[in-house]
């Protein structure tokens, strides 16, 4: 028999630069995991730079999801707090 698994997003729209880690700190107590709709252009070196301290600040934080355009990129605490996060990041937001 399958379970249920319900999940949790807070969900933030990005609606002009450098609010992200406002928006991502915010988020921390009312979920562990933050949904950024990113309608507008961001910074991929900033954007990655505030995920990496979301994760670094809130040690309950799990997962960003981004929705940018027609994709979207899910972001785990592991990958975050790697060595090669932001090369990596980079690739995969700017495809």
């Amino acid at each position: 028999m399958r379970q249920k698994v319900q999940v949790s997003f807070n969900n933030e729209n990005i609606s002009g630069k450098n609010i992200v880690l406002t928006r991502l700190n915010e988020s921390a107590n009312q979920a562990n995991r933050a949904l950024l709709n990113m309608p507008a252009k961001y910074n991929t070196r900033m954007l990655a730079a505030d995920i990496k301290n979301y994760f670094e600040s809130n040690d309950k934080a799990l997962e960003v999801l981004i929705f940018r355009r027609k994709h979207e990129l899910s972001v785990f605490r592991r990958f975050a707090l790697s060595d090669r996060f932001y090369t990596e990041f980079k690739k995969l937001y700017e495809r």
